[in-house]
């Protein structure tokens, strides 16, 4: 639905959902200025550690995002070798994805958690409860069209130059002493989602606050709105992060773990039931494991005369 606003808003924003690096050059090439919109983020990330992308399109959006100017030699469409020039981009990026696809992205490797690739995307962590709808909401036209024509006006408002106000100002002063404070004892790993959201991010949400208000002034209302917003991606962060940076054992263990705390007492075919996608070998090893750390206990018991493993779960709440 959204990608449907925004093509009907502005057709020659929205990026296709799959390109290889050449063809995305010359669609930036003619028009630099455009917004990948992804239901599943998956895909972009795909995308990008694609066989035929491997090394080079990830390095390009490095740069296009950061507003360098790229020149780059391809082959073109004849295959005699076209040299194309991007300046000027910008390059939005938005998309949905769960920390289970993110992981299979990253495999353990945390290199895209150092380099910057990632911390140029602010990661915000769902915080409501799972819910369902039912019934789609009734279809207003003229809250679409009004809808569409906001999102038109963004589109055709140009660049504007934002200062702070002078309150403003004291209080971005004030949020970014406490905030250096917590980045100073962030895991290293954080160091670099810490200084995207202190020279980017922060700045980047109180402009679109004064936009919403029709302001070019940044007020204290704005900073407050920005500071209110980001504090509860920030205290996820060190969760999340370590949620992403796991590997396939890791997170099979700990949802086989999760399970028989929650459940008390389990038998193995009721894990090879419930916990999906896990293997019995793996789950041989990974119960083994916990029986020697002292977390669960395994017996083997018959009943209505078949072989059951019982597994119980020791530890209690401290």
């Amino acid at each position: 639905a959204s990608r449907r606003l925004l093509q009907e808003a502005s057709p020659g924003c929205l990026a296709a959902q799959e390109y290889s690096h050449e063809s995305m050059i010359e669609d930036l090439a003619m028009n630099p200025h455009r917004v990948f919109y992804y239901d599943e983020a998956h895909g972009f990330f795909s995308m990008l550690d694609s066989p035929y992308n491997k090394g080079k399109m990830k390095s390009a959006f490095m740069s296009l995002y950061g507003r360098v100017p790229i020149e780059r030699k391809i082959k073109g469409k004849e295959g005699k070798g076209e040299t194309y020039l991007i300046s000027g981009a910008y390059v939005c990026w938005g998309g949905a994805s769960t920390p289970v696809q993110l992981t299979e992205v990253l495999n353990g490797n945390t290199s895209d958690l150092l380099s910057g690739l990632f911390p140029r995307f602010i990661i915000v962590p769902y915080f409501g409860s799972e819910k369902s709808v039912e019934d789609p909401p009734p279809a207003d036209l003229v809250k679409r069209a009004s809808l569409v024509s906001m999102l038109r006006e963004l589109s055709l408002c140009g660049e504007r130059q934002y200062v702070y106000s002078q309150e403003a100002l004291q209080a971005k002063h004030k949020w970014l002493s406490q905030f250096n404070k917590r980045a100073e004892l962030s895991d290293l790993l954080l160091a670099a989602f810490y200084r995207k959201m202190r020279d980017e991010h922060f700045h980047k949400i109180v402009m679109l606050s004064a936009f919403e208000r029709g302001a070019t002034v940044m007020e204290l209302e704005d900073v407050a709105e920005a500071a209110s917003f980001l504090w509860p991606v920030e205290r996820e962060w060190g969760s999340l992060l370590s949620r992403l940076s796991q590997k396939e054992w890791d997170r099979e263990a700990d949802r086989v773990e999760a399970y028989i705390q929650k459940n008390g007492i389990v038998d193995r075919t009721e894990l090879l039931k419930n916990v999906r996608g896990i293997r019995a070998q793996k789950l041989t090893a990974i119960l083994e494991g916990l029986k020697q750390d002292g977390k669960v206990g395994v017996e083997n018991e018959v009943t209505s005369g078949r072989n059951r493993s019982k597994i119980t779960w020791l530890l209690t709440a401290p």
